[in-house]
């Protein structure tokens, strides 16, 4: 019912193209049956013959006391063979427990197709713990916002809201998950992740500023060459570049670190050379004779670093290179305009800046110092070897987000996890072929195609439903037999009667129980716990127990639209024995698959290749930074050991680093 209601909700948006909830579709409500294994079906079926009195006599309009009196006649039924102890035993369990729950006052439902499935509180736990009922919607976009999906992803989150909030599904649980909801939720938390992220890293650099040099006047010019950088940088983003993405977004506080380089390696030095006694524009003059060359030359080295991302593979650093190489760029600019502009705020320092104490930090002896980095970078060293990229886009999304949480829900059981594997044939034969061969390998819990929807065993199943759906449909399609001048108290007398016998302890006790401390206040509450869903049920069991033949011809064509191809090639979906989530078990899983189909797609596959090209692209834009660096430096410097010195510190911060992040 909830999944019905929420279809129709959502149906109502504009953006909605189509939507296919299985249990809801008419070919499923009535072929249904033909799905079960033949062991399954004829269980089903002696359950539902078992249940024919009862659903005899209470017809298609029952009442409560209708209910009581059925229940009552039920032992009677016992004695005679017509009904079983355990189909019984089900019936006041379950009447039992919804009596409980609306005496103190919750919201609930009788479960008729548990009582009808036969299913008992272990099965029926195991059941509600795999059986989520599934909705997909294929919807259309809106292009012209930032977010293109954002409006239909809140119109079902406001149907879900709705649904949620309603009496009769406030205990529902409901999750909207898939690849927009994910990109639409991961766009929402890097929006607000970077502002924050923007906003802290400014705030931490004036705030270590402030406390190091003690001038707020330094401290603000600092902050405002920062801001003017960065909108000077967005502007560029803005009118230049595509829109975007979210890993060129991260530009933004890059840019905040190597921003502030350039102004205190500026200021500092100024300020040195007016500690000397220069005048304010002599010192500049000075300043930028003295660390210009080296300012700008860090400038260039950071460009070609950020450049080299231009050219691999991997669009989100290639973009990022272009927005951060412009920005460390602008940022230069903006830096030797408005520092000198700002000379006469500058205050006349009492000493060196070199003499100056940062916030009361003794002075460390640098020896032992070299000596503690040099041994920690050999130790660093066989842990940095054996860091590993994570390709699952998952880990590096909100484990809080609703739509994460929802899609590693489903990733959990195999019926339902998105890790699966596509792949194309010619034909029905071929497909057919290709999953018997592919079940039988170990890592693959079974494939699913077009022509495996035609259930197994047809015609013994239908021959069963024949065989025992005479009759009960005759005992659904009938008016209810019971007397209606029974009083409501005297069914209920009635099946205390009957049940009064039975131990403490037991299901018929417990009704029992209940019955004793009925509040006939509550009679309208019990009445619609416990019989609203009875039409509903009955038609669908009607529907249930005239099943068609199924043939590829036959098969819904929502289900045609997703398995063939416009062109008739035949989609094959693998589904893993193991959790692919897992980096070594997704990569087994997707080369199990190609032992029977060399092309394949789907998120598995997708993960390893995307990491291919990621790790592919860092390293070449890493080597293509050395090379043009080194160039670059050999034109300069023309020393070799320069080199050294400059690429030894870069060489054990990333062997330190490595080995940070693997541990």
């Amino acid at each position: 019912n909830s999944a019905k209601a929420l279809t129709e909700s959502v149906g109502e948006g504009p953006l909605i193209k189509s939507i296919l909830a299985p249990t809801l579709h008419p070919f499923f409500e009535k072929n249904g049956l033909l799905y079960q294994d033949t062991n399954s079906l004829d269980q089903t079926l002696a359950n539902l013959s078992q249940a024919a009195p009862l659903i005899r006599e209470l017809g298609k309009k029952p009442t409560l006391s209708q209910l009581f009196a059925s229940l009552a006649n039920a032992e009677e039924n016992i004695e005679r063979g017509r009904i079983s102890r355990d189909n019984i035993d089900r019936f006041y369990s379950e009447i039992a427990h919804v009596m409980q729950e609306v005496r103190e006052g919750h919201e609930t439902k009788l479960d008729w197709q548990r009582i009808f499935d036969g299913r008992s509180d272990t099965e029926d736990a195991d059941f509600r713990s795999r059986v989520k009922r599934l909705i997909t919607i294929t919807h259309k976009f809106d292009f012209d916002t930032l977010n293109p999906a954002k409006q239909v992803f809140e119109t079902v989150q406001n149907a879900v809201g709705k649904l949620e909030n309603s009496g009769d599904f406030r205990n529902i649980e409901i999750g909207i998950t898939g690849t927009q909801a994910l990109r639409s939720e991961e766009l929402q938390s890097v929006t607000k992740g970077i502002t924050f992220a923007l906003i802290t890293s400014l705030i931490m650099v004036a705030g270590l500023l402030l406390a190091a040099l003690r001038s707020p006047r330094m401290t603000g010019i600092a902050v405002l060459v920062l801001l003017i950088s960065v909108s000077f940088s967005l502007t560029f983003a803005a009118t230049i570049l595509p829109p975007l993405n979210l890993v060129s977004v991260a530009f933004v506080v890059l840019l905040i670190g190597l921003g502030i380089d350039f102004v205190i390696h500026l200021t500092m030095d100024i300020l040195d050379r007016m500690s000397d006694g220069n005048e304010r524009p002599e010192a500049l003059r000075l300043a930028l004779n003295d660390i210009g060359p080296a300012l700008f030359l860090a400038v260039i080295t950071t460009v070609l670093a950020f450049l080299s991302f231009v050219p691999t593979d991997f669009h989100g650093m290639a973009q990022l290179g272009k927005i951060s190489s412009a920005g460390v760029i602008i940022a230069f600019i903006i830096t030797i305009t408005i520092v000198p502009a700002a000379l006469p705020l500058l205050p006349k320092p009492n000493k060196k800046a070199t003499e100056r104490s940062f916030i009361g930090l003794p002075s460390l002896p640098l020896r032992p110092i070299r000596l503690l980095v040099c041994l920690g970078t050999i130790i660093a060293a066989p842990f940095a070897v054996q860091i590993y990229f994570d390709s699952n886009p998952m880990s590096m999304r909100d484990p809080e987000s609703p739509s994460v949480i929802t899609y590693l829900g489903l990733s959990d059981n195999p019926d339902t996890t998105p890790y699966r594997v596509n792949a194309l044939v010619d034909s029905h034969a071929e497909a057919l072929r290709v999953a018997e061969r592919a079940e039988t390998h170990p890592l693959i819990e079974r494939v699913i195609t077009f022509a495996r929807f035609i259930p197994e065993d047809q015609d013994e199943k239908l021959e069963l439903i024949d065989f025992a759906g005479e009759q009960l449909l005759s005992d659904l399609e009938s008016d209810n037999t019971l007397s209606p001048n029974t009083s409501f108290k005297d069914n209920v007398s009635k099946l205390m009667s009957a049940i009064e016998t039975y131990p403490a302890g037991t299901s018929a006790w417990r009704l029992h129980e209940e019955l004793a401390i009925l509040n006939e206040s509550q009679l309208e509450q019990y009445q619609s716990a416990m019989l609203d869903d009875w039409i509903t049920v009955i038609d669908r069991l009607t529907g249930r127990l005239a099943p068609d033949f199924v043939s590829l011809e036959t098969l819904p064509k929502e289900l045609n639209d997703r398995y063939i191809s416009s062109d008739g090639k035949i989609r094959i979906e693998f589904v893993p024995a193991k959790d692919a989530s897992n980096t070594e078990d997704r990569k087994a899983f997707v080369a199990a698959t190609r032992e029977f189909v060399p092309a394949v797609s789907g998120p598995p596959q997708i993960y390893i290749e995307s990491a291919k090209v990621i790790s592919r692209s860092m390293l070449e834009a890493g080597a293509l930074a050395a090379i043009l660096v080194t160039i670059l430096l050999g034109l300069v410097v023309r020393k070799l050991s320069l080199i050294i010195v400059v690429f030894l510190p870069l060489g054990m911060a990333a062997i330190l680093t490595g080995a940070v992040a693997f541990l």
